[in-house]
C-alpha cells in the first residue's frame, strides 16, 4: 500500500484525471509509485521497485540508468505495468528516512509549460533618486519635479525618462533611464564640482579683496567654493598703489593662488614749528589720476598738532600751520611715494598790538601782570599777542584789573583804577574786572 504522504500526492494529481473505480485500482497496484502529470495529462512513472504481485524476476528486466517513460494506454489498468527495478547502487538525490528508503520514486519533468501572465500585472514602476550633495533639483523630461532625495511612485514599466540633476556650483548630470517593473533605484549620483578654490595673499597683509565688483574679504584671503570660470580681481590697501582689476581663471577642483607685493604709494610729512602746539591742516590740492590713488586713503582734509610725522598718499597738497595769536603759514607741496617732506626751523610770527598800561591814581612802580604773569612796572608799554588778555596792576595803596581785546597792529592805552582791600570787598567781581 502507499504511504500516507504518497497517497495524498497521488490523489491530488490523479483524482482530477481518473474515475473513482480507476482510483481504487491505482491504490491496489500503485505501491511505491509517485506520479507527476505533465502536458497532455500522461502519467510519467519512475520506479525503484516492482509491485508486490508481479512475477517478473530481476534478471528478466534489463538494468538501466535511464528513467522509464510509461504513457497511459486506452485501457487504464495497463497503466500499472510493473516498473523495472533500478540497480541498488543508484542513490536518491533527496534525503529520506529509514521508513521511506525502499518506497521513494523520483520523477523527472520531460516537458515544461509556459504559463500565461496577466498583462495587467507587473506594469507599475517606482523611481528613487539620491545625489551627492543632496538638494539637487530633479528634472523629468525637462520638467522640474523636486529635489533629491526624490521619489516618484506612479510610473509605468518600460517608460523611458530623460533625467537631469542640477545643483549650484556643480555640473548637471543628464541621462536616460528605461524603467523596469517595480523599484528603480540607481546608484547615488555624485555631481562633478563646477568650482575651485581661490587663495590671495599680499605683502603686506590687510588689503581689501574685490571679486567681480564685490568686496569679499581681507588678505590673506581664501575661499573654497568659487564658481569655475573667469573672474575680475581688485586689491586695495590704504597707502599702497591699487592693484587694478585683473582677470583670473578658476578651474574645476583646482586651487588658484596669487601672491602680490603691494607698492607703497605714500610719503611722510614731518612738521615741527615754534611755538609748539600749532595746528596743521592738510588739504588735497589736486587729486592725482584715479588709477594711482586710493581715494579711501586721501580724505579731503586732515589735521594734527605739532610736532608730528604723518603719512600722506602721493599727490599734491596745501599745508596750513596756525596757532592762536600767531600769523598762519601756508605751504604747497607734492608728495612722492617713499619720500619725506620736512617743515621745521620755522617760527610763527605772533600777531600783536601795543598797549600802554598805567594806574589811577598813578602809582609809579606798581606791578603789571598779563594773564597772571608779571610783564613790567607802571608805566609800561606792552606788545601783546592778538586776542583777549587780563591786565592786573598791584600797588602799595590798592589794586585793580581789566580784560582787554588786542588786535593785530592796534595801539591803545589803559589806566587801571586801584582800590583798597576794603573797597574791593564791596565791588562785584565782574564789575571789578570791567573797571
Amino acid at each position: 500500500m502507499l504511504s500516507g504522504r504518497d497517497e495524498v500526492i497521488l490523489h491530488e494529481i490523479v483524482s482530477q484525471q481518473v474515475s473513482a473505480s480507476e482510483w481504487g485500482m491505482l491504490m491496489k497496484y500503485g505501491t511505491g509509485l509517485r506520479v507527476l502529470v505533465l502536458a497532455g495529462f500522461s502519467p510519467l512513472l519512475w520506479g525503484t521497485e516492482q509491485a508486490e504481485d508481479t512475477t517478473a524476476s530481476d534478471s528478466a528486466v534489463p538494468v538501466t540508468d535511464q528513467p522509464v517513460k510509461v504513457q497511459q494506454p486506452d485501457a487504464f489498468p495497463n497503466l500499472l505495468t510493473p516498473i523495472p527495478k533500478l540497480p541498488n547502487t543508484q542513490k536518491s538525490p533527496l534525503p529520506s528516512t529509514p521508513d521511506e528508503e525502499d518506497n521513494t520514486v523520483h520523477v523527472t519533468a520531460l516537458e515544461e509549460m509556459d504559463v500565461p501572465v496577466n498583462p495587467e500585472r507587473g506594469s507599475l514602476a517606482a523611481l528613487f533618486l539620491e545625489s551627492y550633495p543632496v538638494g539637487a533639483t530633479v528634472y523629468l523630461d525637462g520638467k522640474k519635479v523636486g529635489v533629491t532625495p526624490y521619489q516618484h511612485l506612479d510610473l509605468k514599466a518600460d517608460q523611458v525618462l530623460e533625467l537631469r540633476l542640477s545643483h549650484l556650483l556643480y555640473h548637471d548630470s543628464v541621462w536616460s533611464l528605461t524603467l523596469k517593473s517595480g523599484s528603480n533605484e540607481p546608484e547615488v549620483v555624485h555631481l562633478s564640482p563646477a568650482f575651485g578654490r581661490l587663495s590671495v595673499t599680499t605683502k603686506p597683509y590687510g588689503a581689501s579683496v574685490w571679486l567681480d565688483g564685490e568686496q569679499v574679504g581681507i588678505t590673506p584671503y581664501s575661499r573654497d567654493h568659487v564658481a569655475s570660470g573667469r573672474h575680475r580681481l581688485l586689491l586695495r590697501k590704504k597707502w599702497y598703489t591699487v592693484i587694478e582689476e585683473q582677470e583670473i581663471e578658476v578651474k574645476d577642483g583646482e586651487t588658484t593662488e596669487m601672491t602680490v607685493d603691494l607698492q607703497p604709494n605714500f610719503g611722510t610729512l614731518s612738521v615741527d614749528v615754534d611755538p609748539p602746539g600749532a595746528l596743521v591742516s592738510v588739504e588735497v590740492d589736486a587729486l592725482p589720476p584715479q588709477e594711482t590713488i586710493d581715494s579711501a586713503a586721501k580724505p579731503s582734509k586732515i589735521t594734527f598738532i605739532t610736532p608730528a610725522n604723518k603719512r600722506l598718499s602721493a599727490g599734491d597738497y596745501v599745508i596750513t600751520v596756525s596757532q592762536e595769536g600767531y600769523k598762519s603759514k601756508r605751504y604747497r607741496l607734492s608728495m612722492l611715494a617713499g619720500k619725506i617732506v620736512v617743515i621745521d626751523k620755522t617760527r610763527l610770527r605772533q600777531l600783536t598790538g601795543l598797549l600802554l598800561v598805567s594806574s589811577e591814581p598813578f602809582e609809579k612802580g606798581a606791578k603789571v601782570l598779563v594773564d597772571g604773569q608779571e610783564k613790567g612796572r607802571v608805566p609800561v608799554m606792552l606788545e601783546l599777542g592778538e586776542g583777549s588778555h587780563r591786565i592786573e596792576v598791584i600797588g602799595a595803596e590798592g589794586q585793580g584789573s581789566r580784560v582787554v581785546q588786542v588786535d593785530e597792529g592796534s595801539e591803545a592805552s589803559l589806566a587801571i583804577r586801584l582800590l583798597s582791600a576794603e573797597a574791593l570787598a564791596q565791588v562785584i567781581p565782574d564789575e571789578a574786572e570791567a573797571m
